[in-house]
């Protein structure tokens, strides 16, 4: 099939192959949002042209179906590989790391406040949810880590490719885990109970 002849039936505003990647844009736009793929446009033709390529190689009489199974394949394969070229640019937390030398703790690193009994029970608090944090494994961390930068849950599920429910039940876990470190550390004496 000619490329003329595919724009006209499949790629042209109005035809069917154009609102599956339009709908398609709009469902997963915020993963193209990030990628140089975020321009309506500029995903519809990257798909025209892979589409083009396919059916001017070697497929005659191309039907309807294939058509539009390859526009779904383009869109998904598009989609996988800007994800994966965002998965490889990892942002920094801006979680306070603990630190070997006294003089950078982030505790002493705390604003002040008038009452120094809290102040000392906050950076008590904040030093014990950092040795917890050390405990947790690599995925609780993201999420705790995202919690604590003020991301919203479901943001932090896009982010983490989870399903919501599932992050649900991990920070339910999270928070069962803390509450349960904490309550030990209370036990021997080592803090007093918020």
């Amino acid at each position: 099939m000619k490329p003329e002849k595919l724009y006209r039936l499949y790629f042209s505003p109005g035809a069917r192959g154009y609102e599956f990647i339009r709908a398609f844009h709009a469902k997963h736009f915020r993963d193209f949002a990030k990628t140089e793929l975020a321009d309506f446009d500029a995903l519809a033709n990257q798909i025209f042209l892979n589409v083009a390529a396919i059916a001017e190689q070697n497929i005659h009489g191309i039907e309807e179906h294939y058509v539009i199974k390859s526009i779904y394949f383009q869109c998904w394969k598009l989609l996988l590989r800007e994800s994966k070229k965002e998965k490889t640019i990892i942002a920094e937390s801006r979680l306070i790391q603990p630190s070997d030398s006294p003089a950078e703790s982030p505790i002493e690193n705390l604003p002040a406040g008038d009452n120094p009994e809290k102040t000392a029970e906050a950076n008590d608090l904040l030093e014990k949810i950092i040795r917890f944090r050390e405990t947790l494994k690599k995925r609780d961390r993201k999420i705790l880590n995202a919690l604590i930068d003020n991301q919203r849950p479901l943001d932090i599920a896009h982010d983490l490719k989870l399903n919501y429910n599932l992050l649900s039940i991990r920070i339910l876990r999270m928070r069962e885990k803390l509450m349960n470190y904490l309550d030990q550390m209370e036990r021997f004496g080592k803090i007093k109970k918020y």
